[in-house]
């Protein structure tokens, strides 16, 4: 069974990157953080889906982005991705599935 995960990417001052992963790692809508480029300052988490939502939930990127500016990080850039990663990234569920 394939469930729908979708993912928000924010980016960060290259010296932030792990103060903001540890401000990320412990919030409850985020279900894991998948990538890292700690050379341009971007972190990739995927999001726990809204209920009875194709979309991400505004409240839970405000609650992210929140979190960091209470923590004096800086936002460069953001983006909430609302397709789900299976389909920006195919690969994932076909060789999930081999």
């Amino acid at each position: 069974m394939v469930t729908d995960h979708y993912s928000m990417r924010i980016q960060v001052p290259p010296a932030a990157v792990l103060e903001a992963r540890q401000v990320l790692d412990g919030m409850p809508n985020i279900l894991k953080i998948i990538h890292v480029n700690e050379l341009k300052g971007w972190l990739e988490m995927e999001l726990v889906p809204a209920a009875h939502s194709n979309s991400v939930n505004a409240y839970q990127v405000n609650r992210i982005l929140s979190a960091l500016i209470r923590a004096k990080i800086p936002i460069v850039s953001f983006a909430s991705e609302t397709e789900p990663l299976q389909d920006r990234f195919p690969n994932l569920t076909t060789d999930a599935v081999k």
